[in-house]
């Protein structure tokens, strides 16, 4: 329980209803230095004090305790869940992303291995051997844009 936020949320449902702290000391039967106090966060109200402040201010215990209003407390839940859905989505994104990278290594080696290797052993007369070596490099290019894609991508999510 955070003290200081406590007094300070006391103070501003004090304000709220137009009290003085002598006036709601006088209501709940205890001195303005105890009020004080309560409202600079030296000291809390006799959980009895708080029962009784939690139904004049109209609000729960629980929002006494944790020193903000519900609606406070779920935009701030809200908020958190909100960061770690994105939070997790980008880790999947990265982990998919880490996935084609692995896949465009393989479409390079493919390729590599296309316009060299097999041009030798399938290619019976230069028209074939040509059309091998274009159909390597253009799986060895296409392997190498998508790596760059991927990495591009990669360093962005990094960024957030």
């Amino acid at each position: 329980m955070d003290q200081k936020k406590i007094g300070l949320f006391l103070k501003m449902l004090r304000n709220e209803k137009g009290l003085t702290q002598e006036q709601l000391a006088e209501k709940l039967n205890v001195s303005n230095r105890s009020v004080s106090r309560w409202e600079t966060g030296s000291t809390l109200p006799d959980i009895s004090l708080i029962i009784e402040l939690a139904d004049y201010y109209e609000v729960d215990i629980k929002e006494l305790v944790e020193g903000e209003r519900k609606s406070e407390i779920m935009n701030k839940e809200l908020t958190e869940t909100f960061d770690k859905i994105a939070e997790y989505s980008i880790e999947r994104k990265k982990s998919q992303l880490q996935k084609d990278g692995i896949f465009t290594e393989i479409l390079i080696v493919i390729g590599i291995i296309i316009s060299f290797t097999l041009a030798k052993f399938v290619a019976d007369n230069t028209a074939q051997l040509i059309v091998t070596l274009i159909c390597g490099w253009f799986v060895w290019g296409y392997g190498i844009v998508l790596r760059v894609k991927i990495r591009k991508e990669l360093n962005e999510l990094t960024k957030r």
